[in-house]
């Protein structure tokens, strides 16, 4: 059987020698066929057609009547109209294009053949870009998407169709230049020169891990040109693999996966080894570790910097988890290589390994609001008092012989791990591990941008662990009377866009102007983060100055100051809360160094020096979102030098 069709009430096959055999209820076959070699046939409700094979159709002699009338359940609608392709004229080298359908996936396609052939005959099938011309010296232009690195080599294949001759000019990135020209005498193919130069030209610039890349193509005739077998070679490059997890502690298995049992209240190691499985070295830059608990999403925990890793070689990155302020919880730990995307890899699906973990057993330590007062006798008292409005307070006083009291009648708030900054335009962040002797600090974003120290008495500023916070590692400390300052080593280009900074300090100085945060080397240009004469928190971009209404003291305090371009306004954060904001600022800065310690303008002396330590400095472009900043802030760890504006969420 090589064809069946049938109506409602008869079934009929044509076979391979063109015969026909019927079936059903009043089903027969008509006697016009008797001794005819049928080579088509057709049903519908009551009748049937057949095409012979001399030309002439048959049909039955009578009309077929059912017995019953049936309805049908429903109407079914073609999902798409079947067009006739059209007749194609085979070229020398019986190669016929392929283009996108109109409507399907995008992986569909429709094969062009010729309309007829005798016998049987075959053909290959080749993917391309089809140009089209109807008029001579035209153009045309199609795109193709590759990653963006650098290249080695690009070439790709030009094929003549429909007799198409003549001159054909091939403009790669459709900026105006003839990047490779070719004649063709005949009907064929051509393979191009060595276009890598002109595609680094115009990735140069571009943003994305994919770029299209458009290619112009000129054709002195009309006719149709079919580009084929486009070939991009990368450059050498890195590319750094996430190959392993583990955990310094008890794990167990789990439905075949490896859990990390971690306990409450201890700081626990998570280490990841990475590998550069690429070609050439990698350069600086960051891991993190996070969390997925399932239905809350990603938390941010720790992030470590990557040095540079030889081709094949491996390291090992060491996470610090404080799992005090976390509850009860089954999740996902994962470590992200080069989380904010800076670094140019072969692959990158790679970066990511991760391990199931449950914590358990001990209490939820909360994080209370803490005032201290040395006197000759400690007595520690706290006594919730519930209202409408809840006040928790707790003062302590410190002798050398302590007695203590302690009355609690609490409801332990969970504090809620913060959620990973997506922050993909991170520009610097510095934070300040390094050996008190250091002269300058390495920026981890792995935009590679150093801080360099300038200081007029020749004394760079020192750095001391736990200055700010005890589990934020080391801290710098600036020294007003030598006016000393730290310059990053390159210029940070942020343009007429928003952008965001924060950081870290605890005041030393008081009751002066300081400056602690300079970029830009002229008034209309600067952007400056300090204090104020009576300790108020300023942000300043331009001639506009946003200033806190209250005066912080010498805890730990985290400042951050947001500029948003479309909104035209400064946003000024005290810890986690938004203290003020200044509107009508308009505000742009092509590129410019960025200062810590002082207001540092171009060539002039650098003023408003800033005394007292300074840690976690980061610098993005665009705008952080308030649960953003409240990650930054909120990270698990001690309250030791610092006073927390609030608790939980």
């Amino acid at each position: 059987i090589v064809e069946i069709t049938g109506g409602w009430y008869h079934s009929l096959a044509r076979l391979g020698d063109g015969r026909v055999v019927s079936w059903g209820e009043l089903s027969t076959v008509p006697v016009e066929l008797t001794g005819k070699r049928v080579i088509g046939m057709a049903g519908s409700e009551h009748w049937s057609v057949f095409v012979v094979q001399d030309g002439s159709s048959a049909s039955p002699t009578r009309t077929l009547t059912p017995t019953r009338t049936l309805t049908p359940s429903r109407t079914l609608t073609p999902s798409r109209t079947a067009t006739q392709t059209p007749t194609l004229t085979p070229t020398p080298n019986d190669k016929f294009s392929v283009d996108k359908a109109d409507t399907g996936p995008e992986r569909e396609r429709r094969i062009y053949i010729p309309s007829g052939f005798t016998k049987s005959a075959r053909y290959s099938v080749e993917n391309g870009l089809m140009y089209t011309y109807t008029n001579t010296n035209s153009a045309q232009t199609a795109s193709v998407r590759m990653p963006r690195v650098d290249y080695d080599a690009f070439t790709l294949e030009v094929w003549t169709l429909n007799s198409t001759t003549g001159k054909v000019d091939i403009d790669l990135g459709a900026n105006g230049s003839i990047d490779w020209s070719t004649t063709f005498t005949q009907v064929g193919r051509s393979s191009s020169i060595n276009m890598a130069t002109a595609l680094n030209t115009y990735l140069a610039g571009r943003t994305g891990t994919t770029v299209d890349i458009p290619i112009k193509i000129t054709s002195a005739r009309t006719g149709s040109l079919l580009v084929a077998n486009v070939v991009g070679v990368p450059k050498p490059q890195s590319d750094l693999n996430a190959t392993g997890i583990t955990y310094d502690g008890t794990t167990t298995q789990s439905n075949g996966w490896t859990m990390a049992v971690m306990p409450r209240g201890v700081v626990s190691v998570v280490r990841a080894t990475i590998k550069n499985d690429g070609r050439m070295p990698s350069d600086v830059s960051t891991a993190a570790l996070a969390a997925m608990i399932p239905g809350d999403g990603l938390f941010y925990i720790d992030s470590q910097p990557i040095p540079r890793i030889n081709p094949g070689s491996s390291t090992t990155v060491s996470f610090r988890w404080d799992t005090t302020q976390w509850p009860n919880m089954t999740g996902q730990v994962q470590v992200v290589i080069d989380p904010y995307n800076t670094l140019a890899e072969r692959a990158e699906g790679n970066n990511l390994r991760m391990m199931n973990f449950r914590i358990q057993s001990g209490q939820i330590v909360a994080s209370p609001t803490v005032t201290q007062t040395a006197t000759n006798t400690r007595t520690a008292t706290r006594t919730p008092t519930n209202t409408s409005t809840p006040t928790n307070t707790r003062t302590l006083t410190s002798t050398r012989t302590p007695t203590s009291t302690r009355t609690i009648t609490a409801t332990i708030t969970k504090t809620v791990p913060p959620t990973m900054i997506a922050a993909s335009a991170l520009q610097v962040r510095y934070r300040f591990d390094e050996e008190s002797s250091a002269m300058s600090y390495a920026d981890v974003s792995g935009k590679a941008n150093p801080l360099q120290c300038v200081a007029n008495d020749a004394s760079c500023p020192h750095t001391g662990s736990g200055a700010v916070n005890d589990d934020m590692g080391n801290a710098v400390y600036f020294d007003s009377a030598s006016t000393t300052r730290l310059r990053t080593q390159n210029t940070i280009s942020l343009g007429a866009g928003s952008f965001s900074i924060s950081t870290w300090i605890r005041l030393d100085d008081t009751d002066r102007q300081q400056t602690i945060v300079s970029y830009g080397a002229t008034a209309n240009k600067l952007f400056a983060m300090g204090v104020t004469s009576d300790n108020k928190v300023f942000c300043q971009a331009g001639t506009k100055m946003a200033v806190s209404g209250a005066s912080i003291n010498t805890a730990g305090r985290m400042l951050t100051c947001i500029y948003d371009a479309t909104a035209s306004k400064l946003t000024l954060f005290v810890d986690r809360d938004a203290v003020t904001t200044t509107s009508n600022v308009l505000y742009s800065n092509v590129g410019d160094k960025l200062s810590l310690g002082a207001r540092w303008l171009g060539a002039n002396d650098p003023t408003e020096a800033y005394g007292g330590w300074l840690d976690e400095v980061n610098f993005w472009q665009g705008v952080l979102t308030a649960r953003q900043i409240d990650a930054l802030y909120n990270q698990p760890r001690s309250v030791v030098n610092r006073t927390p504006t609030r608790v939980g969420p």
